[in-house]
């Protein structure tokens, strides 16, 4: 199944410049008694010939409770890694997960990144649940969000520029990243493993009140695991000043603001920037971001069938060819 009106939106996203850029939308409206839940995601990337554009595209039915009774992973759907990310096994493993599943009150899926066995799939459904509970009170009229993250290169840095819509409220959040490429080390695995300096300056533009302006930095970080946190900590500022706007105080996955999901838009406009149309090395920065101690963190990042039987045994030979 496709849906044509959300198509049509994936095929007008251009980069405008960026480096890399993600798109995520959600639509949640009334359908007789239960509540149609519409929540999709693009990411792109510019290549020498061509636009790199990925989109994943789900769809939830609930009852009146807030339970699933359908969902599903559009066809249009297209991972990262080709065809080890199979629509028909995540489509699979979706409805396994979550139908029967309440998103009024069962965090599994919050507790547990790796449950779907993809990271696209764990960032929107996260995003559908915590933006149901948000509008919680106001369930029997269409409440809908979309935000569009670009990453630009700059002569200092990297310039990330947030652009947010929920319902009636619009925001804009300019994050300058102060670093130099030659300050970077970079692991044969695709992990940043070394940083020298980095400064984060975020701007928050709002319709009716005065900029909000926040600035922190990091310095002398080694190996991947210390790198990380400390920038989980750097990109938490900004996602929180965000809740804050929108009144809410901690674990709200509905932007692109959660500090995970802004450092892997960062981590390839890195390779991106350092390795400009080498698509080869794009993957390399990826593989850096979904495989951690030697394991894939997604279905698409095993590396062979041995690892595919050992860490996804619900993977059949037929979903490589859906």
């Amino acid at each position: 199944m496709i849906l044509p009106a959300v198509n049509k939106k994936i095929e007008k996203l251009y980069l405008d410049g960026a480096l890399c850029q993600r798109a995520i939308s959600i639509e949640m409206a009334p359908l007789g008694d239960r509540l149609e839940i519409v929540a999709w995601q693009c990411n792109m990337a510019g290549m020498k010939t061509t636009d790199l554009k990925l989109p994943t595209v789900l769809r939830f039915l609930l009852d009146g409770q807030g339970v699933v009774l359908e969902a599903e992973l559009m066809e249009n759907f297209k991972g990262s890694q080709g065809l080890p990310c199979s629509q028909p096994y995540l489509n699979r493993i979706l409805k396994s997960r979550l139908v029967g599943m309440s998103f009024a009150a069962d965090d599994t899926v919050l507790r547990h990144e790796t449950i779907l066995h993809c990271r696209h799939l764990f960032e929107l459904t996260a995003a559908a649940i915590t933006f149901y509970r948000y509008c919680r009170s106001n369930l029997d009229q269409k409440n809908t969000l979309s935000d569009l993250t670009r990453a630009y290169p700059t002569d200092a840095g990297i310039q990330i520029k947030d652009d947010y819509h929920i319902n009636d409220t619009s925001l804009t959040l300019e994050q300058q990243l102060l670093f130099s490429p030659s300050e970077l080390s970079l692991q044969a695995t695709g992990e940043i493993c070394y940083v020298k300096h980095m400064t984060l300056n975020t701007t928050i533009h709002s319709q009716s009140e005065a900029p909000v302006s926040i600035c922190n930095e990091i310095s002398d970080v080694s190996g991947n695991t210390n790198i990380v946190m400390s920038m989980m900590k750097l990109f938490s500022y900004p996602w929180q000043a965000l809740g804050r706007k929108l009144g809410v105080r901690r674990n709200y996955y509905f932007t692109n603001l959660v500090p995970s999901s802004v450092y892997g838009v960062l981590v390839q406009a890195i390779a991106l920037m350092i390795f400009p149309d080498n698509y080869n090395y794009f993957q390399h920065a990826l593989a850096g971001l979904q495989r951690s101690q030697d394991r894939p963190l997604c279905v698409g990042m095993a590396l062979n069938q041995a690892e595919l039987r050992e860490f996804y045994p619900e993977f059949r030979e037929e979903d490589l060819f859906g």
